[in-house]
């Protein structure tokens, strides 16, 4: 079954990450294949925190379900906010700084398999096996999200 693993950095990034969670557990459509990662504990350590997100493509329309759901939550955060989205381990995409209209697009083609390398509509949104995007701001200092979120 095909998956993506999604990381969060920032100010904040296990609040996010559990918040993040919290919020994809909770679309419905994507009940039951989304799950928290956590690294085991190291020598003298309780438990790790929730890093990364995995979630199970394998679902018909789940990506497309992803990529909306997953817009819709950054714009209620931070600006400062950066996303990582890695599909089967080859392809991934980093977004932030971006207006929500630019992120849902970019997140589409990463998730649906990245079938068309390269075939973004904004600057450096390649999204072809083993490459990295990290599109510099295209909408102001809150990323397009008009001051939501921001504490």
């Amino acid at each position: 079954m095909t998956g993506a693993q999604i990381r969060l950095s920032g100010a904040d990034p296990i609040g996010e990450t559990a918040a993040l969670w919290e919020w994809l557990r909770g679309e419905e459509q994507l009940r039951g294949l989304v799950r928290a990662v956590t690294p085991p504990p190291g020598e003298g350590e309780l438990g790790g925190a929730v890093e990364v997100l995995q979630v199970a493509l394998g679902a018909t329309g789940a990506a497309g379900v992803l990529a909306r759901s997953l817009t819709v939550w950054l714009r209620t955060r931070r600006s400062d906010l950066k996303v990582t989205v890695t599909r089967d381990g080859a392809t991934t995409v980093e977004v932030s700084n971006l207006a929500p209209d630019q992120v849902e697009g970019i997140l589409r083609r990463a998730l649906d398999g990245g079938t068309e390398p390269g075939g973004g509509t904004e600057p450096g949104s390649r999204t072809e096996p083993g490459s990295r995007t990290e599109p510099g701001s295209g909408a102001g200092p809150d990323g397009g999200r008009g001051g939501e979120g921001d504490a």
